[in-house]
């Protein structure tokens, strides 16, 4: 039995007849299943004034610990370091501020609390898992390696550090010993939900998507409102070309998390590979009307928008719809005004509605803008539609004009 049991015990013998402290308090503190009620319990031993301080450092840990669940790591943190200033002697107290701190991503002084745990009790086997995590952390696996390795020796059922001893060789692209430590931490605890998030990624890495998405299913049963297991299975579906079920879980993250743009984004790409351009693009509206994605992503996202505004025009030509193809050249060049495909687009579509000043006017900015490449291009066409027959050499040269101003009026597509 350990110190805390033993002096949650004792307490709950001496005090339960107490008209401030309840034996319900007593139980509610310890208990584990629910960190609300465990927060409440421990606050009304706490604030009761019927203990010894020095009897109080377990109620502190395990009010930190309820927080660490609530995500309320600040929180937490002073609980633990309360209870380490009632009673230095209580390794669990440095454990949980060591968690904390890792919460905190302060992880050169979780490194030094959980020393002091393990100092304090050498056969502390969940301090060497949590000083492995630390050590992840900031990047030193290895040695995150050798900390698991001797707590999986003291404690074989300690499904966390086989978890966490996943996540170090993956630190080391150690994939497949990465998959065998997920697969016994969830032999060990098979609802732990983050155990089946982990080997899913691994497993999408591996290529081995029907296995990854296997293991989203279970983590969405066991957690039906993550949205990133939405997401990483419909990026698994569209993988496996499963299109419908991939927008449907994109549909369901986005429910979740209405303001990840990245969610429109890889929806926006389903509707790609099903040529529902149009979808698509409105998704990349959203996803820059969020305003979450960082600059550079911004400005990326706009290109990827002004290519498939162009692409959209490319296919309203070849389907006669001349006039509705402008608009989306608009788009393109209002992202990247120096395209010298889209002038060459726009020149196509002036030339199919008969203005040949206007399209000749946007191949001169094409070739302005594109250069030797889009010339030798032009030259290229040229030749094929019988209209030039010197070097395809790169060179806008009187007589390429003069080939291309005699292509558009007798009528050709130059680059069908």
């Amino acid at each position: 039995m350990t110190r805390a049991m033993v002096v949650a015990a004792t307490l709950l013998v001496a005090l339960s007849g107490s008209p401030l402290v309840r034996a319900d308090m007593v139980e509610d503190c310890e208990q584990q299943g629910d960190p609300d009620r465990s927060l409440a319990g421990c606050t009304a031993l706490i604030d009761s004034g019927q203990w010894p301080e020095v009897d109080l450092a377990w109620a502190y840990v395990n009010r930190g610990n309820s927080r660490r669940l609530l995500l309320r790591y600040g929180q937490a943190f002073d609980d633990f370091d309360r209870a380490i200033r009632i009673d230095p002697g209580f390794a669990p107290a440095w454990n949980g501020r060591g968690l904390a701190n890792i919460d905190l991503e302060r992880f050169d002084r979780a490194i030094e609390d959980l020393d002091e745990a393990i100092r304090l009790d050498v056969v502390f086997a969940e301090a060497y898992a949590n000083r492995g995590l630390a050590y992840c952390g900031i990047d030193q696996h290895q040695r995150a390696i050798e900390d698991l390795d001797y707590a999986i020796w003291l404690d074989r059922e300690n499904d966390a550090a086989y978890h966490v001893r996943g996540i170090a060789y993956l630190g080391l692209s150690r994939r497949l010993r990465a998959v065998e430590d997920f697969d016994q931490a969830i032999r060990l605890n098979p609802d732990a939900a983050e155990y089946y998030e982990a080997r899913a990624g691994v497993l999408s890495e591996l290529r081995r998507g029907d296995e990854a998405i296997a293991d989203y299913d279970r983590l969405i049963e066991l957690s039906p409102g993550n949205a990133d297991a939405y997401r990483y299975r419909g990026i698994g579906y569209a993988n496996a070309g499963q299109h419908e079920r991939a927008i449907r879980d994109f549909d369901q993250a986005i429910r979740f998390r209405p303001h990840d743009a990245w969610l429109y984004v890889y929806r926006a790409q389903v509707y790609l590979d099903l040529q529902e351009q149009d979808r698509a693009l409105d998704d990349f509206d959203r996803a820059l009307a969020v305003g979450t994605l960082p600059a550079a992503d911004a400005d990326n996202l706009r290109r990827w928008g002004s290519y498939i505004h162009l692409e959209r025009a490319r296919t309203l030509y070849r389907q006669e719809r001349h006039a509705d193809g402008f608009p989306h050249i608009d788009e393109a060049l209002a992202v990247m005004p120096g395209n010298p495909w889209a002038f060459d687009m726009r020149a196509h579509l002036h030339a199919a509605q008969g203005r040949i000043d206007d399209a000749l006017a946007d191949f001169d900015r094409a070739i302005a803008a594109g250069g030797d490449d889009i010339v030798r291009t032009y030259q290229q066409a040229l030749v094929r539609h019988g209209h030039f027959s010197g070097p395809a050499d790169g060179v806008y040269s009187a007589s390429t004009r003069a080939a291309l101003v005699a292509c558009l009026r007798a009528g050709c597509r130059l680059l069908e």
